[in-house]
């Protein structure tokens, strides 16, 4: 049964609250029997020296193992472990309780000043719960002492010290030496929490370290040494005035007159005693033991805990459970889905993409064009060739982008962009149907993909703990278990919602409406034109020899008006707008010649764009017109725990340099990347400490190509003389500048990730 249902019927808080419960209890069961005899050697350092406690830890260790033998090493171990499953299922349940409480999803990370708190606060109460158990184990550990001083052992057992204590001292006499044992526990969780993670997060994204056992090493040692160096203090005055009542109940069994032995009247009277009569680095001993066990017992316990979940996880994966599950199909969550399934190192993965639509197969025998296409950078044609479907889309019909020639309507300025290699295409024109199509058709060939079609989410449950996973709920009532999350279902993403991070989202106020017309190009139909004007930019990309898709930005009342019109109407104004010169600024275009011909630039029109000219239309293909808002959008973060976004449910731009789909296809390949570091080193896939980088690189991706978009689209809406000035002096000195522009046609269709 998964968990959402348990939780409708009111086990399920209980039911995921017992079973954390219990396996941090049994991880810190191994950690504590592996460590403990450092403890009893610990112990045996701060109780006050004689003839049988001396030398350092080597030499009481030895001297315990010669006299007493090996096993003593482990006496008390007992109420240890008890201990254990009191305090450290506290301590985890109740940490985990006060994060969600303190901690907003929107700051990502959990803060260090709120882990040390939260930290600081549950190891208090669960030390104060489990002080009892302490009391009995410092009493077991000094029994091989009394025998080695020829005195009568005072306990059989564990329970016989507890009920012993309980009859001398009382029920309260049971919380003797609680608030320096408290004092240590906040202490001690306080520095371990914020130590751990600050150095973990340093040694991984400074140090470029991997996440895995190597690195928790290394940052337990540092997380151990802070814990004991604040800790310890307490932790001495806590073993001194739990070894009190060992002398009281000495003089007890003597029949001696005084049974009370005044040796500490408090905590701060034994802190005031041990630094006067012992110097104030009396306060450290035991430190070596103590520092040595931290480091190793973290390490155990956290490493087992993550192992111990993930079996659990891997314990109950049925049909309701994947290692991930990609909602939203589309370009980009198809092309995910794709990337997993074609990677070797992830063929052990189980992922689930949910489609609401049902993609259509590749047509044997192309028709008409789609109105709708994507401009494929080299970049994305590479990820397409990993994905092992471009033969396929080759075979269907893509038509290759050899230039790429840009115009302003107010002025006569312009810019041309081909590549320094001849052989090398500025993009490929690809229909969107094609691409999904081919991407869904290649998901039968991986095993470990499934695919649900006309499937909707009708509900995204987050976790906020690596313990448990996220669920989401399709429409039909399925409830799915998932280890990460993966949100590629546009602009009005579900997941996006669900994970509340913060998102920057403003409308243009500007529609595109899209067709595909018959052209009479001037020499071969290869070169992306683009004409900016007042309302938005006109592109014409080449589809085949005599036919071209339209894409027409303007106004919404415009579009609307443009798509009602009968063809014929529809294709003069359509050369219209590609040709007209009525907004031709008379000064703009006499200041920028004056330029040109004082920098010697009039002249310099390369031989293969000599006679270039923006091709006239004819005519409509079989009517498809359509329009669409634009806008743009971004998530502040990518990710969440056990959950990220990538393509528009991450960022949406502006359709005017063709960058939109090819920054989602990078945000796959980066995505898919850092997927396959984590699963070699052993991670959990939706942690943050593996997902930070997926949303480091991909927003130091797509950031500054999304900003220049909008500063162009923003840039070429105005016809202002001055900003029309502007901007085509910058885009006549830019086309003249050869060295920058094969930066920028390399910086546009090169892979980022």
């Amino acid at each position: 049964m998964s968990r959402v249902k348990l939780d409708q019927e009111g086990v399920g808080g209980f039911q995921r609250f017992a079973t954390k419960y219990f396996l941090s209890c049994t991880a810190a069961l191994v950690a504590e029997t592996v460590t403990y005899p450092l403890d009893i050697t610990k112990t045996r350092l701060q109780i006050a020296r004689n003839k049988f406690t001396k030398g350092g830890m080597l030499r009481v260790t030895y001297d315990i193992i010669r006299r007493e033998g090996p096993l003593m090493l482990w006496t008390g171990v007992g109420p240890a472990i008890t201990r254990h499953y009191i305090y450290t299922g506290i301590r985890i349940g109740m940490y985990e309780w006060l994060r969600d409480l303190v901690h907003d999803k929107k700051d990502g990370v959990f803060p260090v000043h709120k882990a040390m708190m939260a930290g600081a606060v549950s190891g208090l109460v669960a030390q104060f719960a489990a002080s009892p158990t302490d009391l009995v184990k410092v009493q077991m550990q000094m029994e091989g002492l009394r025998k080695l001083q020829g005195q009568t052992l005072r306990y059989t057992g564990a329970i016989g010290c507890f009920l012993s204590l309980y009859r001398t001292q009382g029920f309260f006499g049971l919380w003797i030496g609680w608030v320096p044992n408290c004092q240590r526990a906040a202490l001690l969780n306080m520095a371990d929490i914020a130590t751990y993670d600050f150095v973990k997060h340093k040694l991984i994204l400074n140090l470029d370290l991997q996440d895995n056992w190597l690195t928790h090493a290394m940052a337990s040692c540092c997380a151990g040494f802070a814990a004991a160096v604040v800790s310890l203090p307490s932790d001495v005055v806590k073993t001194r005035m739990m070894d009190q009542i060992r002398h009281e109940l000495d003089a007890k069994m003597d029949k001696k007159q005084k049974t009370t032995v005044d040796r500490y009247s408090g905590v701060i009277d034994c802190f005031v005693k041990i630094i006067k009569n012992e110097g104030f680095f009396s306060l450290y001993k035991g430190f070596l033991p103590s520092y040595i066990r931290m480091a190793p017992w973290s390490l155990t316990f956290w490493m087992l805990l993550r192992r111990s979940v993930k079996f659990y996880i891997s314990s109950r994966k049925a049909s309701s459970y994947f290692d991930a599950v990609i909602v939203g199909g589309g370009l980009v969550g198809n092309a995910m889905a794709c990337a997993i399934g074609s990677n070797k190192n992830l063929q052990n993965l189980s992922v689930l993409l949910i489609e609401s639509g049902t993609p259509k197969p590749v047509a044997k025998n192309p028709g008409v064009y789609s109105n709708r296409v994507s401009a494929v950078s080299p970049a994305s044609i590479e990820l397409f060739k990993k994905l092992q479907i471009w033969d396929r889309l080759q075979s269907y019909r893509v038509k290759k982008v050899n230039k790429l020639h840009v115009l302003d309507s107010c002025s006569n300025s312009e810019i041309f962009f081909d590549q320094p290699n001849a052989m090398q295409e500025i993009a490929y024109i690809i229909e969107n149907d094609a691409m999904v199509g081919a991407m869904y058709e290649k998901l039968r060939d991986f095993p470990n993909i499934t695919a649900k079609t006309g499937a909707t989410v009708s509900q995204c449950s987050l976790t906020t703990s690596l313990s448990d996973l996220t669920t989401v709920v399709l429409s039909d009532g399925e409830t799915i278990e998932t280890s990460l999350l993966i949100g590629a279902d546009g602009h009005k993403s579900k997941v996006r919602e669900a994970m509340r991070v913060d998102y920057t989202s403003w409308d243009y106020e500007q529609h595109a409406l899209v067709a595909t017309v018959q052209v009479e190009p001037l020499g071969a139909n290869d070169v992306a034109w683009q004409r900016f004007t007042s309302s938005g930019p006109i592109a014409l990309l080449p589809l085949s020899d005599s036919l071209s898709s339209l894409i027409w930005t303007t106004s919404p009342q415009e579009a609307e008006k443009l798509k009602q019109l009968p063809p014929d109407n529809f294709i003069d104004q359509l050369n219209h707008a590609l040709f007209t010169e009525d907004d031709q600024n008379d000064s703009v275009n006499q200041a920028l010649f004056t330029v040109k011909k004082a920098c010697g630039m009039v002249c310099n029109k390369s031989d293969e764009f000599k006679n270039s000219c923006i091709p006239h239309a004819i005519s409509l293909q079989p009517d498809n017109r359509a329009t669409f808002p634009l806008g743009l959008n971004h998530a502040h973060s990518y990710i969440s725990l056990r959950s990220a976004l990538i393509g528009d449910a991450a960022h949406r731009v502006h359709p005017l340099a063709g960058q939109g789909v090819n920054l989602g296809w990078s945000d796959v390949a980066i995505l898919t990347n850092t997927i396959e570091d984590t699963v070699t080193q052993g991670g959990d896939l939706g942690s943050l400490t593996s997902l930070q980088e997926y949303d480091s690189i991909a927003q130091r991706n797509n950031v500054p190509v999304m900003v220049i978009i909008d500063w162009l689209n923003r840039l070429y809406k105005t016809d202002a003389p001055p900003l029309v000035l502007l901007r085509s002096l910058g885009l006549s000195a830019v086309n003249q500048m050869t060295p920058l522009k094969d930066f920028l046609i390399h910086r546009l269709s090169s892979s980022r990730a």
